[in-house]
């Protein structure tokens, strides 16, 4: 008996990172106004509800570390938006698609960062972003970076070159 193999081919398909004619738009999961993805918020330690804002900011590429965003230096970031909390943001519209950092960061009435968090994903292969707010600077027995539910100490304030106006950096 003779047996004989046949060889198995796998072809995919992706998207290409610079097709001008392909675009994102990113909205609020509690409402998200159609667009094709959608990022939430997670406050996990309940941390966000009592900040005066709530940053939005959009990194290219990847997110910046964590003492960045610790010090509240979102000013690499391509798009930023300040929000309540608990109310939807306004969604980000005709974003190519590409990766992307996509961050959060609380802030109490002088701007201080009391909570902060980042995810990055590719929007090729993500319809649906979680980001987890709060102190990112613990670190687990490994020494990876882990989410504590407790106060941060060390927050910064406003980008260099901006100004404070009841919790919102401008």
């Amino acid at each position: 008996m003779i047996r004989r193999a046949f060889p198995l081919v796998v072809f995919a398909i992706a998207c290409s990172d610079d097709d001008p004619g392909t675009r994102y738009c990113i909205g609020d999961e509690s409402d998200s106004r159609d667009c094709t993805i959608t990022w939430a918020l997670n406050d996990v330690c309940s941390q966000v509800a009592g900040a005066a804002t709530v940053e939005m900011a959009l990194f290219a590429d990847q997110c910046p570390e964590n003492a960045a965003l610790l010090t509240g230096d979102t000013s690499a970031a391509v798009f930023r938006s300040t929000f309540a909390p608990g109310t939807p943001f306004s969604p980000i519209e005709d974003l190519p698609i590409k990766e992307y950092g996509f961050g959060f960061i609380a802030r109490d009435a002088s701007c201080k960062v009391v909570a902060f968090g980042c995810t990055q994903a590719h929007l090729a292969v993500i319809t649906t972003i979680r980001t987890a707010v709060c102190d990112w600077t613990s670190k687990d027995s490994t020494g990876a970076p882990m989410c504590a539910c407790a106060p941060l100490a060390g927050g910064g304030g406003c980008p260099s070159a901006e100004t404070c106006a009841d919790g919102t950096c401008g």
